[in-house]
């Protein structure tokens, strides 16, 4: 599985990134009722946020002030749950 990273910079919620990790997978798991928790699970892992908390319209950055940082351990949560 490969998530298109091209598709990154229009990312803003967590449900966008896991629109293209959706495309990435094969037709049987996209539709597996588990799917988004463990998708909010491989996030909440990495980042320390509260997987029952994070929802398809959760921001990935804070407006308040952007952080590299985060969004990069959200890269690589999914690039853990891709693998």
């Amino acid at each position: 599985m490969n998530l298109d990273y091209d598709e990154a910079c229009k990312w803003v919620t967590a449900g966008d990134v896991s629109s293209s990790l959706l495309r990435s997978l094969p037709p049987h798991e996209r539709e597996r009722p588990e799917t988004w928790d463990n998708f909010a699970k491989a996030i909440a892992s990495e980042t320390g946020a509260d997987p029952a908390k994070i929802a398809p319209n959760s921001p990935l950055l804070s407006t308040a002030r952007v952080s590299w940082w985060v969004l990069a351990v959200i890269v690589g949560a999914l690039w853990a749950l891709a693998g």
